[in-house]
């Protein structure tokens, strides 16, 4: 009888890997979670691994040589500068990320952020805790209708982001060598007015 392929999750963060998991266990798969980012620990866990479901663990050239069943490299996210993608090629192990999976959470996180600096936010509310009402009475922040706002690199996190920014500030500047023009849907969204790639 053939063994059942083995799935270990390194690490996951707050993701929910419920869904996953279950996925996989319904697909005759074993489900293994170690919970760490620790490459010895990843090493004695997913020694007979046969796909590792990565969060933000290292997985360097040494650890994918070391786990021989090896066969893909499963990434919970968009990014994949945590793997050594040329040490898995040459492995012949495949890796695999989620495009897109958190573009409008950092996009809108982004944003958060971008006002808090622009309404100092962190400030006024510090101040108050801290009986200084004399905060409010002095300099107060330029209104957004006059701010500008500035997005270095273009691609899909940057779009997101010139997509909210666009209906609170004043004017968006993006800037990104690879892009030189807006999209049509951009365009027909009304962003041509607020929005200029320079």
């Amino acid at each position: 009888m053939k063994a059942s392929p083995i799935a270990v999750y390194t690490d996951y963060d707050e993701l929910d890997i419920t869904p996953g998991r279950q996925l996989l266990e319904s697909h005759g798969w074993t489900v293994r979670v170690l919970g760490t980012r620790d490459s010895r620990e990843i090493l004695e866990g997913a020694q007979d691994a046969d796909a590792l479901m990565v969060g933000y663990a290292r997985i360097d050239a040494d650890l994918i040589r070391a786990l021989p069943r090896l066969k893909i490299i499963a990434l919970l996210s968009m990014g994949v500068d945590n793997v050594d993608v040329d040490a898995a090629t040459d492995s012949r192990v495949w890796v695999a990320n989620v495009p897109g999976v958190a573009t409008r959470e950092v996009a809108a996180h982004a944003l958060a952020l971008a006002l808090n600096l622009c309404r100092q936010v962190s400030s006024f509310g510090s101040g108050v805790r801290q009986g200084q009402w004399s905060l409010l009475s002095s300099a107060l922040p330029k209104g957004l209708h006059e701010t500008r706002v500035g997005v270095l690199g273009y691609g899909k996190i940057g779009r997101a982001f010139g997509a909210l920014a666009a209906a609170v500030f004043d004017k968006v500047l993006a800037y990104d060598p690879l892009v030189t023009e807006l999209t049509d849907k951009e365009r027909a969204a009304g962003m041509v007015k607020s929005l200029e790639v320079v």
